[in-house]
């Protein structure tokens, strides 16, 4: 794999630019992508912030649906399509998981469908693999 100053330096010459400019180029190149790295990186951390508020606001949700055996389809399926967002977060995927468990008695082509859009959303690889894997 390249490094980003050869890539540069293999962009300039096609452009017929060296020397002192092609320094400040990759100079200000680079002062850009540390830029936005730290937006990234900011960006990554608001939204893992969101993810714990998501789960201190549905772990007592999923709990009560589990205890009280809750079985209203539009209330779980609604919880799922929220917990899904998050699922990026490994508590937010234990509790999608734990009430995909509890659910699949009780509708197993929602609790497939919700499964899929899981791999979709966070693992296409694996859902492709798998599909291959199927097809043969």
């Amino acid at each position: 794999m390249q490094s980003l100053v050869e890539l540069c330096q293999i962009w300039f010459s096609k452009i017929n630019v060296s020397g002192t400019w092609q320094l400040l180029f990759i100079l200000a190149f680079l002062v850009v992508a540390i830029i936005m790295i730290k937006d990234i990186e900011l960006f990554a951390n608001k939204i893992q912030s969101l993810a714990i508020l998501a789960k201190a606001e549905y772990e007592p949700v999923v709990n009560d649906i589990l205890r009280k055996k809750i079985i209203d389809e539009q209330y779980i399926l609604h919880t799922l399509d929220k917990l899904l967002d998050f699922c990026f977060n490994d508590e937010i995927l234990l509790l999608y998981k734990k009430l995909c468990r509890y659910y699949y008695p009780l509708n197993r082509d929602a609790i497939a469908d919700y499964i899929r859009y899981y791999f979709e959303m966070y693992e296409p690889e694996r859902l492709s693999n798998c599909l291959k894997q199927e097809n043969k």
